[in-house]
């Protein structure tokens, strides 16, 4: 038998203080992970994100608006259709009642009307305007980048100190701290 001091009896409040030191020690880390979260949103460049974002996205979304209802029914008149209505039929439903035909000759005016009718279709005016969006958006993004590195990236340098002087005598450049010229061995003005 062993004695009371080699055995180590479970009380309650043993458990309990167990518990209540694990809560403690689990809720000082939340906090400090929690401040640190904190502490990453306050950082400048999270914002600075954020802002960028969302200043994308209504950007897009001006682009967006710029090629679907000024660009796109300019390109609609020269191919005398609306670029969100060109597409091909795939494949046609046995139901159809409107006489489907895959390809381009077919009797649908819109995407709808040949989806309703069950034709499967090959959207390549919507990818056409999305193709122009990206670029436009591309475009805009460069110049706006641009813009910026030339006004606000350019760092005046000031102008370096000469390192060099002048003979009066033989118009070579010899160094500043030269008492006499390495040419032609004339003494320079501010040696004594």
């Amino acid at each position: 038998m062993s004695s009371n001091s080699d055995v180590t009896r479970a009380t309650p409040d043993s458990g309990a203080s167990r518990l209540k030191n694990g809560v403690s020690k689990g809720l000082k880390a939340t906090m400090g992970v929690g401040e640190a979260f904190i502490a990453f949103l306050n950082r400048g460049n999270v914002v600075d994100l954020a802002v960028g974002i969302v200043v994308g996205a209504a950007f897009t979304a001006i682009v967006t608006s710029f090629v679907n209802d000024l660009i796109t029914p300019v390109i609609g008149l020269a191919a005398q259709k609306n670029m969100g209505n060109l597409f091909l039929v795939i494949s046609c439903n046995s139901t159809s009642k409107l006489g489907c035909k895959t390809g381009g000759d077919h009797p649908y005016a819109t995407i709808l009307q040949a989806t309703t009718d069950g034709a499967a279709t090959w959207n390549y005016g919507n990818f056409i305007q999305a193709i122009i969006n990206f670029i436009l958006v591309a475009l805009a993004m460069f110049f706006v980048v641009q813009v910026y590195s030339n006004s606000f990236l350019k760092k005046t340098k000031a102008p370096e100190a000469p390192t060099t002087k002048t003979c009066g005598q033989c118009a070579e450049d010899v160094p500043l701290k030269a008492l006499k010229c390495k040419w032609c061995l004339s003494e320079l003005p501010g040696s004594s």
